[in-house]
């Protein structure tokens, strides 16, 4: 069973140094320089000598090119004691915001003002008392200064686990809780800007999040990977990581930097393949909501029912959940709820007669193509959506034309993000799909236009037409069915 295809090599592993957070420089700016507005971040970090601090916001997601925290904001202020590692949370909402300060409402005449100086956005000041979720009162620390790390050299070096080419990579890693209090969990997208000088161009440079017990007796890959990217000379780079095993309760984590690679053969395990000076990191954000730039596909239309799918049609219109992808508990890749593999808004909702379908772009810009649609060229960077499901499998939902039984021409289709404008035109005698033995002579004609597309297979007992479209063309339907394979 075919679900979301995105074609890329899974980047290995990663690391980090020093957690900063960046604003942009498009907001108001106050009489001492200091820019009040349009932060790009939803997370804010200092200190003092005892405490570390850091501020998190649960903004909407909106299109914002830029995140400024406001009214009604949710927000979780987390205190972590240096020495001890003692950890408490304080929850609430904004309840003013006076240009760069900010009313919160878990305390009493509680005050926090964020700036940023020098490209780094944190909180500076914070007054009143702060209570705790847990139902204590805490001073709060007046003044804080942003969390910082100097810029370091990082070694990558050999590691090899297996004997094939995919079982070895470049690899430094630090443990996360040097240079931040914030502990990656299940769904959580982080954003990091990474910059410095590599004296070896990295063809395969990749962030991941990795946890293990204190004596190291088992090893935890948190299945979170990055984008990868060619990195040579001085560099900056954003990349996402995004979070799909939660880590083990006391486990260390750590984040890896991977260069994603085959070792030289004449290299031993441990050996220094490259060197990054003056590397530096920072943490732009927390599950930050799309920017301007994302596209954001959303559309609500008419759905129907298989009633020859259909067994028990009470229990397939109960069910409005369908952003899923699960039908091979062996393929984890393959598996899992849609946003995965979509950044947000990542929803599939049936309701009251209609589906509501709202994606942003996939996480990965590869360079995949489908193995059976042979004419399309190898870089469009096409991801098709095969299967949207509910959490069980049990029903699913496709657009089709015609019942399957009753028309003598049918058609069935899936949803392609393209990442950019592509026209396909051609002919092939003898289309052979998935090696099943399914030969058709295929018509190929496929306007992609960039963003998400339908592809529409149209198909009779002699031929098959396979187009693409922006919009779903007349007699077409999304319709729910139950899975009976």
């Amino acid at each position: 069973m075919k679900n979301l295809k995105i074609l890329l090599a899974i980047p290995a592993i990663a690391l980090v140094f020093g957690m900063t957070v960046i604003g942009c420089g498009n907001g108001s700016t106050n009489a001492s320089g200091v820019v009040s507005a349009g932060l790009t971040t939803k997370v804010f970090e200092s200190e003092d000598d005892v405490n570390r601090y850091i501020l998190s916001f649960d903004a909407p997601r909106s299109v914002r090119a830029a995140y400024t925290p406001k009214y009604g904001d949710s927000y979780t202020l987390t205190i972590i004691v240096k020495a001890s590692g003692e950890t408490k949370t304080s929850s609430g909402t904004v309840l003013e915001v006076n240009g760069a300060t900010l009313k919160l409402s878990g305390g009493t005449d509680l005050f926090v003002t964020i700036e940023v100086r020098s490209g780094v956005s944190a909180m500076t000041a914070m007054t009143g008392e702060i209570k705790t979720d847990d139902g204590e009162t805490l001073q709060a620390p007046v003044s804080l200064t942003p969390k910082t790390v100097e810029p370091k050299s990082i070694n990558l070096t050999a590691n090899r686990w297996g004997s094939g080419e995919d079982q070895e990579e470049w690899i430094s890693s630090i443990v996360l809780s040097e240079i931040t209090g914030v502990r990656p969990k299940l769904g959580d997208t982080y954003t990091f800007k990474i910059s410095g000088t590599t004296n070896k161009t990295l063809e395969r440079f990749g962030l991941s999040f990795s946890a293990h017990p204190e004596d190291w007796s088992e090893y935890q890959w948190l299945e979170s990977v990055s984008e990868e990217a060619r990195l040579s000379g001085t560099f900056e780079k954003t990349f996402e990581v995004f979070v799909r095993k939660q880590p083990n309760d006391g486990y260390v984590i750590q984040l890896d930097l991977v260069n994603g690679v085959p070792v030289p053969a004449s290299a031993s395990n441990g050996e220094v393949l490259a060197i990054i000076s003056n590397f530096e990191i920072r943490l732009i954000g927390i599950n930050l909501p799309p920017s301007l730039s994302d596209e954001i596909f959303t559309t609500t239309l008419p759905v129907y029912y298989d009633t020859d799918s259909i067994t028990n049609m009470t229990d397939a219109k109960s069910r409005t959940d369908f952003s899923w992808r699960k039908f091979d508990d062996d393929d984890d890749w393959e598996t899992g709820q849609l946003f995965w593999a979509v950044k947000p808004p990542a929803s599939v909702t049936v309701r009251d007669g209609n589906v509501t379908i709202s994606l942003g772009t996939p996480r990965w810009a590869g360079t995949g193509v489908y193995e059976e649609l042979t004419k399309i060229p190898a870089d469009t960077g096409l991801h098709e959506l095969f299967i949207l499901a509910t959490s069980d499998s049990k029903y699913y939902i496709e657009f089709r034309f015609g019942d399957y039984t009753g028309y003598s021409t049918y058609g069935y289709g899936y949803l392609v993000y393209a990442t950019k404008d592509v026209t396909v035109r051609g002919y092939n005698p003898r289309q052979d799909f998935d090696g099943g033995g399914y030969s058709y002579p295929t018509t190929f004609n496929m306007d992609f236009k960039k963003g998400w597309n339908y592809l529409l297979y149209t198909q009779n007992d002699v031929e098959l037409t396979i187009t693409a479209s922006t919009s779903l063309p007349s007699g077409w339907k999304w319709t729910v069915c139950e899975r009976n394979w």
